[in-house]
């Protein structure tokens, strides 16, 4: 996975995002993003605003990133299941590399490697790359 520069990915994001140097959709929307160009090459890495947790399951389906938090007194809840809140809509660019981060660390991220959506095992270009931000530190 650290073939053609890509150990340095995780380092140019994080310096562009201490700077000030992204993009926020605004308060109420849950993601933001950076864009740079290292080597050559565009990339666009969308990264989520709150913190998942053992309890979050984030969906990639039909084209979309959706965000479940599960409760985590469920029998008090009287349900195990969370409401999917709809993170982004995203499909891929063939101009730039995207990558979508889940901050913190999810219980569970479904859909990957079935359609648009890659995991961080099988980093593909031409596709949306989806990986929690322990997988993203390895890039």
């Amino acid at each position: 996975m650290k073939k053609n520069g890509a150990s340095r990915i995780y380092p140019t994001f994080n310096e562009k995002k201490q700077s000030g140097n992204f993009f926020d959709f605004g308060k109420t929307a849950s993601v933001g993003l950076v864009k740079f160009a290292l080597d050559g090459k565009a990339y666009e890495i969308f990264f989520t605003k709150k913190r998942a947790n053992r309890l979050s399951v984030i969906h990639c389906e039909d084209g979309a990133v959706k965000w479940e938090q599960r409760p985590a007194l469920f029998r008090l809840s009287g349900r195990t299941d969370g409401d999917k809140e709809p993170l982004m809509r995203i499909g891929p660019n063939g101009d730039c590399v995207r990558i979508v981060v889940i901050t913190g660390k999810p219980g569970l991220i479904t859909g990957l490697d079935d359609g648009i959506f890659r995991s961080a095992g099988n980093f593909d270009e031409r596709f949306v790359n989806v990986m929690s931000e322990a997988r993203f530190k390895e890039l």
